[in-house]
Formats: structure tokens, C-alpha cells, sequence
């Protein structure tokens, strides 16, 4: 049998130090894996014949006779009254979340109400039938003592993820905008009405009439003036570019003008001897 050691780049100063392996250890990193904690058995019995959530708030019918749109936000629920054998609403949802996927805990509450009871060391009922203190935002500080059965349990296991027809589970901020915006358009509509039917068309007077048609009037010489404007301004720019280059081709001219007149004179001087040449050479004949 042979024995196989291991090769370490640190010479195990990561155990010493850190009591771990570290990137320079060639060895595989040691560690128990954390697991899900496994929740307790449900019991199948409810306290409400319908769940619902909204907001934040858990929302719950105390009985099956219960049709109210609104329904019940719970606030404490417990043995009985008191901070030591209750707690709030909150708490159920932080007690559910302690077993199971965390992303399941609405159904915990819904389904196995018993769960995040015990998960949270309440009291719970053993049997179907027994009571249990509930405080909600209808019944007050004192609350109620609320009957635990099956029928409810199977009531609210059928309707939650529909929201057991809870009024705030229907998108109360939208359709409360919509009512508001609606109301706003109504009101906006009557006044209308009501000044056209009982002040009637007010027809426009002769001042206000010819107030009118002066400011048109005005409006539209303002703007032929503008135009008038921006036309001269075009002009007058288009006529200095264009006198820069005309200036320079009336001073070529000019040179050439003056170049002229000297060979015209020269021409002429040229004639004049030629007349002379001629008369010397008739007198030679005679």
C-alpha cells in the first residue's frame, strides 16, 4: 500500500494562521454545506376562512358567513392578549421564513397556518375547534377569540392565490386615481353645461372686435418689417462683397485707359515725320 502525500506551497502556515486552505493550497477547501431547514408537519387547520396579501398587510376573513369586500387587516394573533402569548402580523411573516424556500413563505402562512406558529414558540391549538385570540383593524385592541377548523383552512387553501376577493388585492391605488381623474373630467363637464345653458354665448362687442382686428393688423406689419429688415440687411451685405470685387477690376481698367492715350500720341508724332520725308523729297525733284 502506498502513501500518497500532500504538496503544500506554504508549508501549511494557511492552518496555522487562517486554520483554513487558502489560494496557495493545492488541497480542496473543506466546509459543511448549509441546508434548508425542514419544516415542521402542518396540521391543516385555519383560524380564517380566507388569506389574502397586500401591501405588506396580511388580509383575512374571520368566519365562512364573512362577504364584506373589505377584509380584515391582522394585527396580533396569539393564546391570548398580551405581548408575552402574541405577537404582530409582521412576526407570522418573519417566523414563516425561518424553514422551507424563503420565496414559499406566503404559502405557509396560507396553507399551514401552524408553521410559523410553532417555527415562532406560540401556543397552537391540538384539535380542530379550539380557539384562538385574534386582533385585527375592525375588531380593536380587545380582539376576538376565533374558532380553528378544517372548513376554513380548506376555504382559504382554495382562494388565496386569487386574493379570496378582497377588495385591496384589486389595485386599490390605480382604480382610486382613475375615480379621482374621472371625478375631475365630470366636474369639468357640469361647468360647461351650466355656463352654456345659463349665461348663454356672450357675442363679442364692437371695441373688442376692432381690438382684435388691430392686433392682427399689428402682428402683420411687425412682420412685413422684419422681412423689409432682413432683406435690406441681405442686400446691403451682398452689395459690399460684390463692390470689393468690382473696385478691383476698375483700377485694372483704369491703368489700361491710361496706357492708351501714350500710344495714340506716339502714332500721331509717327505721321508727322512721315509728312516731312515727303516734302524734303519733292523739293530734291524740283
Amino acid at each position: 500500500m502506498v502513501a500518497h502525500a500532500r504538496f503544500e506551497y506554504d508549508g501549511g502556515r494557511s492552518k496555522i494562521l487562517f486554520n483554513q486552505h487558502d489560494k496557495f493550497n493545492m488541497g480542496p477547501k473543506t466546509g459543511t454545506s448549509t441546508k434548508t431547514k425542514e419544516c415542521p408537519r402542518a396540521d391543516e387547520l385555519s383560524p380564517f376562512s380566507g388569506i389574502a396579501f397586500a401591501g405588506g398587510d396580511i388580509l383575512v376573513r374571520l368566519n365562512e358567513t364573512d362577504t364584506a369586500p373589505m377584509c380584515q387587516v391582522l394585527k396580533r394573533i396569539g393564546s391570548a392578549p398580551g405581548n408575552e402569548t402574541s405577537v404582530e402580523a409582521e412576526k407570522m411573516i418573519e417566523f414563516s421564513k425561518r424553514c422551507g424556500p424563503v420565496g414559499e413563505y406566503k404559502r405557509r402562512i396560507a396553507e399551514s397556518w401552524s408553521i410559523p406558529m410553532f417555527t415562532g414558540g406560540l401556543d397552537w391549538v391540538s384539535n380542530d375547534g379550539e380557539t384562538i385570540w385574534v386582533e385585527t383593524d375592525q375588531t380593536g385592541p380587545e380582539g376576538v377569540l376565533v374558532e380553528v377548523t378544517k372548513a376554513k383552512w380548506e376555504l382559504s387553501k382554495d382562494c388565496w392565490t386569487q386574493g379570496c376577493e378582497c377588495e385591496q388585492t384589486k389595485s386599490p391605488r390605480v382604480r382610486i386615481g382613475l375615480y379621482i381623474l374621472g371625478a375631475l373630467m365630470f366636474l369639468g363637464l357640469s361647468w360647461d353645461f351650466i355656463r352654456f345653458y345659463v349665461f348663454g354665448i356672450r357675442e363679442e362687442t364692437e371695441e373688442e372686435r376692432k381690438e382684435r382686428k388691430e392686433k392682427k393688423r399689428a402682428e402683420k406689419e411687425k412682420k412685413k418689417e422684419e422681412k423689409k429688415k432682413e432683406k435690406k440687411e441681405r442686400k446691403e451685405k451682398e452689395a459690399k462683397e460684390n463692390g470689393g470685387e468690382g473696385g478691383g477690376e476698375g483700377g485694372e481698367t483704369a491703368k489700361e485707359g491710361e496706357g492708351e492715350p501714350k500710344s495714340g500720341s506716339s502714332s500721331a508724332d509717327g505721321d508727322e515725320g512721315e509728312g516731312e520725308t515727303k516734302k524734303e523729297e519733292e523739293k530734291k525733284d524740283k
